[in-house]
């Protein structure tokens, strides 16, 4: 259960977006239909964005988002039949509704709009009401089709993580430090980072990568994850891979993205000398600078097969040693403080 309700509780994130009023750009060549336009739409609620040809029209869609294309076909410098065709080279455009006005209402352009996919075609001259109403129909079933998109989207988010969680449980099978620590080091930067008050989807975030951050060790052999003793050289070299096959294993799945690039940092150090890239600084990603204490904290205070566990002064008057060098400073300092 716990771990189906951190998936939907991650995929959830991504579909949160506020509200706004829906901006239109109207694309036609004469100045009195793009006043016509501007008036009305505006009147009806919308934000409206006006452009004479299909050039100038590319160049407002580079600038500012919009929800909706409203264009003649028949214009200078760039026709309604090739902007479309420019939009639909572009993957952020291409699912735009379109709407296209004009006076030749002819079965060829309306052949070629089909081919163009567009939401409908408005024949010149058109009254305001009939304008609105269609503009409405096509963001209503535009909107639709988000939602359910989206719904799909989440559906598949919350399986997937379902099965990366269900793997770092087959690691935790494997090894129990590593179950304890991993619980351990997602509460830890939780709490760091709600303690520089980091907003909740960076806050759900550091404890997904808290949890899963060691799922690389999928990887590393049994001989040397559960060897009781020090590590040669040879078997620290593998365990230093731990991180590299962690990011592959989530990299693939895009709303895992920035989680797989936290857990490929988090043995990086602050001054460069950590692995696998040897990172410094603020190249290291912020929840990683986090992560990085939140593990060697538990690390040093947990019991293993070979050594006892540290008391809490200790291990922190270790930790304090690493400032600037191990450890990024600010994280540092907001560590102690939460702690």
């Amino acid at each position: 259960m716990a771990k189906n309700a951190a998936a939907k509780s991650f995929a959830a994130q991504a579909t949160v977006q506020e509200p706004h009023p829906p901006h239109i750009l109207v694309v036609d060549d004469s100045r009195a239909i793009r006043t016509f336009m501007e008036e009305n739409l505006g009147k009806a609620g919308y934000t409206v964005h006006c452009a004479e040809n299909g050039r100038e029209a590319l160049k407002v869609l580079a600038k500012r988002h919009v929800d909706m294309v409203i264009s003649d076909i028949d214009m200078p410098v760039l026709n309604g039949k090739a902007f479309r065709a420019k939009m639909l080279e572009e993957p952020e455009y291409a699912t735009l509704p379109f709407l296209v006005m004009s006076t030749q209402d002819t079965e060829e352009n309306v052949k070629i709009m089909r081919e163009l996919r567009v939401s409908a075609f408005l024949s010149k001259p058109f009254k305001a009401d009939q304008m609105i109403i269609l503009v409405e129909r096509i963001l209503d079933y535009t909107n639709l089709l988000i939602s359910a998109q989206q719904e799909m989207a989440n559906q598949e988010k919350v399986m997937l993580l379902s099965s990366i969680m269900s793997l770092a449980q087959a690691l935790d099978a494997r090894d129990a430090y590593t179950r304890s620590h991993s619980d351990s080091v997602a509460e830890t930067a939780t709490r760091i980072a709600r303690h520089m008050a980091c907003g909740a989807t960076m806050v759900e975030t550091a404890h997904i990568a808290g949890r899963l951050h060691d799922i690389g060790k999928v990887g590393i052999p049994d001989s040397v994850l559960q060897k009781p003793g020090k590590l040669t050289e040879d078997e620290f070299n593998i365990i230093k891979t731990h991180p590299g096959i962690g990011a592959r294993i989530l990299e693939p799945i895009p709303s895992l993205f920035e989680v797989a690039t936290i857990i490929h940092a988090h043995h990086e150090k602050y001054d460069g000398s950590g692995y696998p890239r040897g990172l410094t600084g603020e190249q290291i990603p912020f929840l990683a600078r986090v992560l990085a204490l939140a593990d060697a904290y538990d690390a040093l205070t947990s019991d293993r097969p070979y050594r006892q566990g540290m008391g809490k002064q200790q291990a922190l008057a270790i930790i304090k040693k690493g400032r600037g060098s191990h450890f990024c400073p600010t994280c540092l300092d907001a560590f102690l403080e939460s702690i």
